[in-house]
């Protein structure tokens, strides 16, 4: 592999795990790595990730990326090529990691009270749970980076110190504070981001795509997510059967999750991934969305 990466074939390290790849000409691909790795060098001076190992990581992450150059546009790769180094037991990225990102983590932490004794405990327990090496491997070899380091790195944080917390409590301590627990439980760590940063977005493109909808359609929408009718009762009111109040709504909300998609696709540089974790999202929670948004309008 190193034979390769002399000889210029670092696009054929991506291509061996990302099977997108094999579209994208050959000079393209090679210019475009030999662009991040060298921002990723600038980001992390001293570092000595082997250009051909970090684009075998890479690729490993990108997996069925379809469009390959627009994940290398929007992926964190400089922060990948850290983690990647701190991965393979690298002295100076651990050293940048130490350096770099765990004071970050320790503000986060300060922020939500976790300081002295019990920070410095969490900030242990963060390395032991990224860094140390088990039958899989380091922790920090998940991370993909599709977000920043420092907060899926802070996500990580945040859970250990509710665990320390629920570990040392005693009869007559405080419970866990509220607003951690609340952080801790918030799932992907990559998503959480992605849902933080674009949920003006995604509710905005929601919204555009809930008036894109007939009257009628928005009629039933709201007459079932908000007033809480069920199908036999709708289909009373507009005197047709149950079955086709279903496909109204079926069709409804099928045309609102592909109009959302199309225009948060319009609007937003998203690689396909990040896209589909964000439409996820609001599939997951159409429901709700549909009650709060319908029943907000007159």
């Amino acid at each position: 592999m190193a034979s390769r990466a002399r000889s210029g074939g670092l696009a054929e390290v991506l291509r061996a795990h990302v099977p997108a790849a094999a579209a994208v000409a050959r000079e393209a691909l090679e210019a475009r790595l030999a662009e991040l790795i060298a921002a990723a060098r600038a980001a992390w001076p001293g570092l000595a990730v082997a250009p051909a190992e970090f684009v075998r990581h890479l690729g490993e992450r990108l997996g069925e990326q379809p469009d390959v150059l627009a994940a290398l546009r929007s992926w964190h790769t400089a922060d990948l090529y850290l983690a990647c180094g701190c991965a393979a037991g690298d002295p100076a990225a651990l050293a940048a990691f130490e350096r770099r990102i765990l004071p970050g983590v320790a503000s986060a932490l300060a922020r939500a009270g976790v300081t002295g004794a019990l920070a410095d405990e969490v900030l242990q327990a963060v390395r032991v749970r990224l860094f140390a090496t088990g039958e899989g491997g380091a922790r920090i070899a998940a991370y993909s980076g599709r977000v920043p380091l420092l907060p899926w790195v802070r996500l990580t944080a945040t859970r250990q110190a509710v665990n320390l917390r629920r570990r040392r409590k005693t009869h007559g301590e405080p419970q866990p504070d509220a607003e951690l627990e609340q952080r801790a439980a918030g799932g992907d760590p990559e998503l959480g981001y992605l849902k933080a940063r674009y949920a003006p977005e995604l509710s905005a493109a929601f919204q555009a795509a809930l008036a894109t909808l007939s009257s009628r359609e928005r009629n039933v929408l709201r007459q079932r997510f908000v007033h809480g009718l069920n199908i036999q009762q709708i289909g009373l009111l507009h005197h047709t059967h149950r079955a086709t109040v279903a496909r109204w709504i079926g069709h409804a909300r099928t045309v609102l999750l592909a109009e959302t998609r199309r225009i948060l696709g319009a609007r937003l540089r998203l690689d396909p991934g990040e896209l589909d974790s964000l439409m996820g999202l609001a599939r997951s929670r159409m429901d709700v969305t549909l009650g709060t948004a319908l029943g907000s309008q007159p």
